[in-house]
């Protein structure tokens, strides 16, 4: 541009390709691209087709399909696809398949009053009088993005940075390095994460265990593991309902809804009981309670996690179970599945508030177990198996990445046969489900 000095490094254009580790997207190129002064305006997304194998009616390829949604200008949405031309040939070409959103909804279609179809920014602004927050970038999301691009966008601003500038003449589509397949890659530094709060190993009814392990009243200073010991299910009831009071408050006061991961066996009844206190107001209504793991049977089935939850949990909260779980022909689909759940709730790198656990008497925890090749999942965030040393084989569990990854964890022990596994835990600052430092992952 005429205007611009030779020396200026302010940026007017961006390409950026990410990769995501979903397992429906793995390998996938996420394109994100966005510049000013380019031979048009608009926004938009482009979802690109791969092609087929093998052309039957033509060998000139002529382009992948493709689905729009048209943001702005002429909002709407399209598809592009190849298609054999009318007549006797075999000649391929690309049609349209278009759907306009002025055309479909012109003023007298808009909405009842028969008013003009707003412009975005009108919407935006009556919905920030309105505080209406519907159409709003969330904060998480927000801060996630500074954090990614601004310390590329300081690198890029050094009179020395490492950053090549690729200039592009005003009207056109933008550099031609951004046409490549594979742009040169930069690398930048992002900040450390902040560190996770210690796991919490609740020992439920204990009232003697201090005397059988005295390794567990009194941990030494090796251990990371912060224990509390219940002489009574009563007291238990108390410290969980503690917990959850604590982590319900911080993440409505922040983000307004209460994300947590329950386990089955004997923890829904114990937290049941802690949320049936009469003293203690929950807001139940922006409860979102997943499943810590599931057993592939129907709800009706006694070993269903699904239906301990509902028995013990208010009516009023909300419970995700996991889709077509009876079908053991499809495991691995449930577990999609119920991943897809996890992201559409909560974000792409979903983060719970609260994952309340329950102990083996081997010391797994959801359907992990000691030397399962699911303990280095690192990929997905739910799995199947159906080699469970615990009947019934086949299930479906939360993966360490999203117990880690969430912002506290306790595993609550009941009962005597889970004593020697505790004292272990504590003893060693081991979790017999871990093969790492408890202090390095929560």
């Amino acid at each position: 541009h005429d205007g611009v000095p030779e020396e200026s490094r302010t940026p007017t254009y961006a390409q950026v390709t990410m990769w995501s580790k979903h397992p429906r997207f793995e390998g996938v190129p996420l394109v994100m691209k966005a510049g000013k002064a380019l031979n048009e305006r608009k926004a938009e997304i482009r979802v690109k087709f791969k092609p087929a194998p093998g052309q039957l009616f033509s060998r000139e390829f002529l382009g992948s399909n493709e689905l729009v949604f048209r943001v702005q200008p002429d909002e709407g949405i399209f598809m592009q696809i190849n298609s054999k031309a009318p007549g006797l040939t075999s000649r391929i070409t690309q049609t349209p398949l278009n759907l306009l959103y002025a055309s479909a909804f012109d003023s007298k279609g808009a909405d009842e009053q028969g008013a003009d179809i707003p412009d975005a920014y009108e919407r935006l602004i009556l919905d920030a009088i309105n505080g209406d927050k519907s159409l709003f970038i969330r904060n998480d999301e927000l801060s996630a993005a500074w954090d990614l691009f601004t310390p590329i966008l300081h690198l890029a601003e050094q009179k020395d940075s490492p950053i090549p500038i690729h200039t592009y003449s005003e009207g056109s589509t933008g550099p031609e390095v951004s046409d490549q397949k594979s742009p040169s890659d930069v690398t930048v530094s992002k900040p450390k994460p902040t560190k996770k709060p210690l796991l919490t190993v609740e020992v439920m009814d204990a009232g003697e265990i201090s005397e059988r392990i005295p390794s567990i009243s009194s941990p030494s200073k090796q251990s990371k593991a912060r224990v509390f010991i219940g002489k009574s299910d009563e007291e238990m009831v108390q410290r969980i309902q503690q917990i959850v009071q604590e982590e319900e408050k911080k993440a409505i006061d922040e983000k307004g809804r209460f994300r947590i991961a329950v386990a089955g066996g004997s923890v829904p009844k114990i937290l049941g009981k802690a949320l049936k206190s009469p003293e203690n107001a929950f807001q139940f209504s922006s409860w979102d309670v997943f499943l810590a793991d599931e057993r592939c049977v129907p709800e009706s089935h006694p070993d269903s996690n699904l239906a301990e939850v509902r028995r013990n949990l208010p009516e009023d909260v909300k419970i995700h179970g996991v889709r077509n779980i009876q079908d053991i022909s499809d495991i691995q689909g449930s577990a999609n599945g119920y991943s897809d759940d996890l992201i559409r709730i909560i974000g792409q790198n979903p983060q719970l508030d609260l994952v309340i656990l329950g102990m083996g008497p081997d010391g797994h925890v959801c359907s992990l177990f000691p030397n399962h090749p699911l303990l280095k999942e690192e990929k997905r965030l739910v799995a199947s198996l159906n080699d469970s040393p615990k009947p019934p084989a086949e299930r479906v569990t939360l993966t360490l990445p999203v117990v880690r990854a969430a912002n506290k964890v306790i595993v609550v022990a009941k009962g005597e046969s889970k004593h020697d596994t505790v004292s272990t835990v504590v003893k060693r600052s081991l979790m017999p489900w871990l093969d790492q430092d408890i202090d390095t992952l929560l």
